[in-house]
């Protein structure tokens, strides 16, 4: 596997590592892993999108996901940042087949492309990502010829949270006062109903040579830096549904608070019972007050214990019943999750809204193979797609989650 998809270095210049080595003698104190850490520092791991292509082409084909006689792929890239342990923050970029409609939920069929340790930053990307942007550009012009000799036409698009998507387009800050992708839209626009809003911007206006300081026609506001993925079309740019719901419960539940304290019933009588309805449908939550302000501050809520609440909390504890029934939480979360129905494209195609899935990607490797986790992961990704490609049994167990409950 490491032939048919080789798995490459990149060096980050000035990519240093977040945490000192010796800084927790008690956890790190076995050379081999120091040497393996120290080795990795600054460095990222790249599959080609090529080679993962091919891999996989024939056994789409086969399954009747890809028609030999409409040569086109969809291919939807995505990106993300996320803490994956104390101060160590991991930064991927991934590929998925829209055509592969079935498989688009599943996280096996997500595969890594670029694998950092690392934060969401314009300089480190736009470092990082110039193979993988040499590569995507050229499969758009060319296409990608497979082992018959055809040619397939790359259609590619991008999707991921406001923040990354914002940082690849390359706006100033994903809350500045222009901070829209497609429009010119301000912050004052949030919440005008009456205002119709369009695709305002094209590619043309965000040339690079816009960007010097010296030219002329200059770039829409918001853009401070020349887009990262020129050859992906502005429209095909998504903002991904997961995480606007998440952020629209953090929105919601802030409303909440917002009106107990309208109401001047934000008191510690109140606060214990959201715990108890909270500690209820077993999500830990706590509220406390900041010294320095004075202010109260709650628990950040993970992607689970937030569907359990829109799920499961009865606002009719803290206020009256007719005002809980127009909260309605519940009604709100069952609209989010209807499941579209049918064959996109077709008469029959009902469109429904995202379905969240809690995904472990991949571990950080096991400790004793003194392997970086960074090349533990893609290790493991190879050997996952020749086991799902091969339609063989993958003696490698997947990754469980498990609960453990205190009876006492």
């Amino acid at each position: 596997m490491n032939q048919a998809i080789p798995i490459s270095i990149l060096n980050i210049s000035g990519q240093q590592s977040s945490v000192s080595i010796n800084e927790d003698s008690n956890t790190i104190n076995d050379s081999e892993v120091i040497e393996e850490v120290l080795k990795y520092i600054g460095k990222a791991g790249y599959r080609k999108i090529k080679d993962i292509l091919l891999f996989i082409l024939p056994g789409l084909i086969n399954q009747n996901v890809l028609n030999p006689n409409d040569l086109t792929i969809h291919l939807r890239l995505l990106g993300d940042g996320r803490n994956v342990g104390k101060k160590v923050k991991h930064v991927i970029i991934t590929c998925v087949i829209l055509n592969d409609i079935m498989n688009i939920q599943k996280s096996n069929y997500y595969h890594t492309i670029i694998l950092y340790s690392g934060i969401e930053k314009y300089e480190i990307l736009q470092e990082v990502m110039i193979p993988m942007i040499n590569e995507l550009n050229d499969l758009v012009i060319n296409g990608l010829k497979d082992s018959t000799g055809k040619i397939w036409k790359i259609k590619p698009y991008f999707s991921s949270d406001w923040k990354f998507l914002s940082i690849i387009l390359g706006f100033n800050t994903s809350n500045a006062n222009y901070f829209c992708p497609w429009c010119l839209c301000t912050k004052k626009d949030i919440g005008n109903k009456n205002k119709v809003y369009t695709i305002e911007k094209n590619m043309n206006q965000l040339d690079p040579a816009f960007f010097n300081h010296h030219s002329s026609e200059k770039p829409p506001p918001g853009h401070i830096k020349p887009l990262l993925l020129k050859i992906i079309p502005l429209d095909y740019y998504i903002a991904d549904k997961l995480h606007i719901m998440l952020r629209i419960w953090d929105r919601l539940w802030l409303l909440v608070l917002q009106e107990l304290k309208v109401q001047n019933r934000f008191n510690d009588s109140i606060r214990a019972v959201i715990i108890t309805e909270m500690c209820r449908i077993s999500v830990t939550f706590q509220f406390w007050q900041e010294q320095e302000t004075q202010s109260w501050a709650h628990t950040s809520l993970m992607g689970g214990d937030k569907e359990a609440v829109l799920k499961s909390f009865d606002f009719r504890v803290i206020f009256n019943k007719k005002r809980a029934l127009l909260i309605n939480p519940k009604q709100w979360l069952d609209l989010f999750l209807t499941p579209s129905q049918g064959e996109p494209n077709t008469i029959t195609f009902k469109m429904g809204l995202y379905r969240p899935r809690d995904k472990t990607m991949k571990d950080g490797g096991k400790g004793a193979e003194r392997k970086s986790a960074i090349f533990e992961i893609l290790h493991y990704e190879n050997r996952s797609l020749y086991f799902t490609q091969k339609d063989t049994a993958d003696k490698y167990p997947k990754p469980q989650r498990i609960h453990i409950k205190n009876t006492n």
